[in-house]
């Protein structure tokens, strides 16, 4: 595949290398970028596929001409993709990255162009790490989601035996030329281990931000609901099911109505029962009537990745956020949320029924800086 350059300003410098200098105005050259991703970015319900389309408006923008590899799992055995495992190393051994080792290296080695910088949004992956480290000469992560990093052992994880999974993801991505997270935590603790890690705020995709501002004109415009509903954005995974049940029961308790909305969150029928209105996975349509009726949204998550897409779309539309537990980090300075310590204190958290944020972005500066930044990055 052909490499075409694409002309661009930029003004930042990247990993201290000089003909990058901050205020130049010189002409470079970027060359076609790859996009390493597990799907297509073809919707825009899932925060995943959200992430992703932030980044391919960000280099449409810019004017950089970018391909999209996905590792869509391939119907072959690639014993090649076993030998990228074995070089890894023994740390890599789990079923996720077995699964990916047999089935989809194939379709990404086929793929995948030579000498073409890399985006790689599942980085945490060691067999995608050794095969893109293969073919492009600039590789930067921006980890959708950097796993492990809410366990508690990870407060330790410099001991041995102990946070070993983000340990060893941290060396993995220590072999990136740059990593752009999502989450201000994740930098933080990247940048403690010595990566070049920055922070990338989350931004909604036009089609999203269309949608939200809408709805901040249907939630102003609207009286309050009499019935008090609250939405509970809840999970059905196992780490987090119990905190979804937990957040309901004392929803309940304080005479509040809650409606659980959510990914499979349909399987949470059996330990609700009548105590919750449960809408499980909901159209845009029914979901936009939701929240513009609502008092507020809740959430409680008591670990994994947290609500890192959806709070900050809700900020967009003034939809008053009340969180305890994970699901709020990386959000500070957002005028709709508010975090407590306990789920107990979620109730006397909540604001008046009506009530619609005239929430500011507070990170918009960091981001422009940062994605001129990635931009920069891709140079090499």
């Amino acid at each position: 595949m052909i490499c075409r350059p694409r002309i661009l300003f930029l003004g930042f410098c990247c990993k201290g290398r000089s003909r990058y200098r901050v205020g130049s105005c010189r002409l470079m050259a970027i060359p076609r970028v790859t996009v390493v991703r597990p799907w297509a970015a073809d919707g825009l319900r899932h925060g995943g596929w959200r992430r992703s389309q932030q980044i391919d408006e960000l280099l449409a923008s810019a004017g950089v001409g970018f391909d999209v590899c996905t590792t869509i799992p391939a119907t072959s055995f690639d014993p090649r993709g076993l030998s990228s495992l074995l070089r890894a190393g023994p740390r890599a051994w789990n079923h996720s990255n077995l699964i990916d080792a047999v089935s989809r290296t194939r379709r990404l080695r086929e793929t995948l162009p030579h000498d073409c910088p890399a985006l790689v949004e599942m980085p945490h992956n060691p067999v995608i790490e050794q095969i893109t480290a293969t073919r492009c000469p600039v590789r930067v992560a921006i980890p959708q989601n950097i796993e492990s990093f809410n366990e508690p052992a990870v407060r330790s994880w410099r001991m041995p035996d102990r946070g070993a999974r983000a340990a060893a993801e941290i060396r993995l991505l220590a072999r990136y030329d740059a990593v752009f997270t999502i989450a201000l935590e994740e930098c933080w603790l990247l940048a403690n281990a010595g990566l070049d890690a920055r922070f990338l705020p989350y931004s909604p995709p036009r089609l999203v931000a269309e949608w939200l501002r809408r709805l901040r004109m249907s939630r102003a415009s609207r009286a309050a609901h009499p019935d008090d509903e609250v939405v509970v954005l809840g999970t059905a995974q196992a780490r987090h099911a119990e905190a979804t049940v937990r957040l309901v029961g004392v929803l309940q308790a304080a005479g509040l109505r809650p409606v659980v909305v959510g990914y499979n969150t349909a399987s949470l029928l059996a330990r609700l029962g009548d105590r919750a209105d449960l809408r499980g996975e909901i159209s845009t349509e029914h979901l936009f009537a939701l929240l513009t009726r609502c008092r507020a949204v809740t959430i409680f998550q008591s670990g994994g990745g947290g609500a890192l897409t959806r709070i900050v779309e809700l900020g967009h539309a003034g939809v008053p956020v009340v969180v305890a537990g994970v699901a709020g980090r990386s959000m500070y300075g957002w005028q709709h949320l508010t975090w407590v310590n306990d789920v107990e204190a979620i109730p006397d958290a909540l604001p008046e029924p009506g009530t619609t944020i005239s929430a500011v972005d507070p990170w918009e500066s960091i981001r422009h800086a940062e994605e001129q930044r990635l931009l920069a990055c891709l140079m090499g």
